[in-house]
């Protein structure tokens, strides 16, 4: 454990070959969320180390580790516990207080939990007040005592009363309204016996004196009951004493041991109010330094300035106040810690009941007590300590103060607080001016909680100075280091002209450019696909009443406008006399045509045929469909509306290799540049 938050671990691999990192696990040993961290291999190192932060104090956890290769993990490794540091606490016992008679309250508090305490607590403290005074008195209780009875109050007064715990690291360092008072009245005074002076003096290890005093005009007293007991015990029978009794001892007490002693005195069958005190006695041999002297009593502390305190007090009833020759006063600053630093304590000397303590720090808490010395340089012990905070001073200047642009007339201040409060800071005040200009600052406020404003209406193309200064109660601090603002920005030309200044150009901005361009790129897509389907028609016209054939040994093919029919490719040659090794006539399966339809009845003659030509042939033969469509001498034309099977049974020899075209011709229909003619081509033997 390095400290109260942070765990080192440390763990030692057997066989590192091949490791490449390893998994850290912890976990709460009480119950909790597991988690994990993972961290790489030290190549060349047999110890592994890694270091775990940010846990809570004074916590249990469970730890183990895993290794990793490129394969697989092992095992975990063997567990071990380990409990983080102590701390100071981080809240206040919850307390009750309720008044017992008309100068003693009763304060009962429950201890604090492991997490509220993170640490084991060591004392207590009790405190008590007037409602709203500077300072207030304080008494230190051990660890297992949980109630106090304070004595010693004004009657029919309130009060506020605060216990707090303290580990071995020390006090908590809360601010006030994380530690809260109870409020508590006392009863009002009765016409009864009220509660005497109680002052107790330990005289060793095993004895303590007693003392008190009774002064009662209207009830007759008869005498006394004393009765001690330790803290968190029932107190011992009550001892009978007579009325002339004002002292008692208390021997075969326990060394060490904190007593809390009551005293009230008796009317007949009437009991009068009880006077409480408490001390501890000393550790074992070792003598009281103290003689019969006590100490000063009702001290009280107000805060002058803040480098001043006034102390008061009442001198000691026993002896007479006449054997009192001075006092001297001890105080410091408290110390956060349980075992406070002795060599800080500071003393001074006063023959009288009263001294102005001086050469204070600001807003500092104090610690003061009182002891009496009598003509033989006898002492008494301190009387019960008292707590006073000096009052707050201004502040030191603040920290690192920038600045950024908002826009062109709005900037953003920001700074850090001043290392020396002197108190609490309740507000900032940024204050500003023009550099070349005489005029009057400018401040904004900002509450002590934000340390930053946002600064407006300011003119660009203008130099300010800038200075921070923070606020206490006590008024504003120094100011902070002088700063420069100015914001760079484009004039507006002048209207002062005559002439009507024509406005400033303005840029497009980026959405206003992506329409148009988009616009742009639309439009030209359109321009460009009409262009090229005008371009494409034109080229595949043939021109008017004229068709395209070419013919090659390629393969022809037939394919309609809206529908396309492959012709069935027509390998071998032609017989003019319709005769064909395949039963076919002229190399064509019958019927090729039948009442002016293609098979399957796909294409008519009054429907588009379009002209495909096969890339395997070459230009051939242009001829007009007029000279197709009259008959042959060789044959009857494949245009005529008759079946193959009347062609005239004598032809000359078959048709040369080079191409025969087959032509279907469409009706002449008008060109008007968006209709054509659409042919097929059949290649050589089809």
């Amino acid at each position: 454990t390095l400290s109260a938050t942070t765990v080192h671990l440390t763990w030692e691999q057997i066989n590192p070959a091949g490791l490449k990192a390893f998994t850290i696990h912890l976990l709460p040993t009480d119950g909790g969320e597991e988690r994990m961290f993972v961290t790489e291999m030290v190549v060349g190192e047999q110890n592994q180390t890694f270091t775990v932060d940010k846990l809570p104090p004074y916590t249990n956890y469970t730890f183990y580790v895993r290794s990793y290769n490129s394969n697989a993990a092992s095992d975990n490794s063997e567990e071990v516990v380990c409990q983080t540091g102590e701390s100071v606490p981080r809240g206040t016992p919850q307390t009750t207080a309720r008044p017992q008679s008309a100068m003693t309250v009763l304060v009962e508090w429950h201890p604090l939990s492991t997490i509220v305490a993170r640490g084991v607590v060591t004392e207590y403290k009790v405190q008590w007040r007037r409602r709203h005074n500077p300072s207030s008195h304080v008494d230190i209780v051990p660890p297992d005592v949980t109630r106090y009875v304070i004595t010693g109050l004004m009657p029919d007064s309130q009060y506020e009363v605060r216990v707090l715990a303290a580990t071995q690291v020390g006090w908590p360092s809360l601010s006030e309204h994380e530690m809260p008072w109870t409020q508590v009245t006392t009863l009002s005074l009765t016409p009864l016996l009220p509660p005497p002076t109680v002052q107790l003096t330990v005289i060793n290890a095993t004895t303590i004196q007693v003392r008190w005093t009774l002064v009662s005009d209207s009830v007759h007293v008869e005498g006394f009951h004393l009765s001690y007991r330790k803290h968190n015990a029932q107190p011992t029978t009550p001892i009978q004493l007579s009325a002339n009794t004002s002292e008692y001892l208390l021997l075969d007490l326990e060394p060490q041991t904190w007593y809390e002693v009551q005293v009230k005195g008796l009317s007949g069958v009437t009991e009068g109010e009880i006077g409480v005190r408490a001390i501890h006695t000393l550790p074992p041999l070792q003598e009281s330094p103290a003689s019969a002297l006590s100490p000063p009593t009702n001290l009280e502390a107000t805060p002058i300035s803040s480098s001043s305190i006034n102390i008061t007090w009442d001198p000691p009833l026993t002896p007479t106040p006449a054997n009192a020759s001075y006092y001297t006063i001890s105080y410091l600053v408290m110390p956060s810690s349980v075992h406070g630093d002795d060599n800080n304590t500071n003393f001074l000397h006063s023959t009288s009941n009263g001294v102005q303590v001086t050469g204070l720090k600001p807003y500092t808490l104090y610690e003061l007590k009182v002891r009496t010395h009598d003509q033989k340089n006898r002492h008494s012990e301190y009387s019960q300590t008292l707590e006073c905070r000096t009052l707050e001073d201004v502040p030191e200047k603040p920290l690192e103060v920038q600045w950024k642009p908002l826009n062109t007339s709005t900037v953003r201040v920001m700074w850090k607080e001043p290392n020396v409060t002197n108190g609490q800071i309740r507000s900032y005040t940024v204050s500003y001016t023009k550099v070349f200009k005489m005029e009057r600052w400018k401040n904004i406020t900002q509450l002590g909680t934000r340390p930053f404003a946002d600064v407006t209406g300011l003119s660009p193309n203008t130099r300010y100075t800038l200075v921070v200064r923070a606020g206490t109660v006590a008024g504003l601090g120094s100011p902070s280091e002088a700063i420069e603002l100015y914001i760079p920005a484009r004039e507006k030309p002048s209207s002062s002209s005559s002439t009507p200044a024509s406005p400033p150009p303005q840029e497009p901005n980026d959405q206003f450019l992506g329409i148009l361009l988009g616009c742009a790129i639309g439009g030209s897509c359109v321009v460009l696909c009409m262009v090229s389907l005008i371009y494409r028609r034109r080229c595949a016209k043939p021109g008017r009443g004229q068709c395209r054939a070419a013919g090659s040994n390629g393969t022809p093919c037939f394919h309609s406008s809206s529908e396309h029919h492959e012709m069935q490719c027509l390998p071998g040659h032609l017989d003019t006399k319709g005769g064909h090794p395949n039963n076919e006539v002229n190399g064509l399966r019958l019927p090729l045509l039948s009442n002016g339809r293609l098979p399957n009845g796909l294409i008519t003659r009054d429907r588009n045929v379009r002209i495909t030509e096969n890339p395997q042939f070459e230009c051939g033969v242009t001829v007009s469909c007029e000279e197709l469509r009259q008959p042959s001498d060789e044959g009857d034309s494949l245009l005529s509306g008759h079946s193959l099977n009347d062609t005239q049974q004598s032809a000359p020899a078959p048709i040369p290799a080079p191409a025969v075209v087959l032509v279907l011709c469409d009706k002449q229909e008008p060109d008007d540049g968006f209709h054509e003619s659409h042919l097929p081509i059949v290649g050589p033997n089809g």
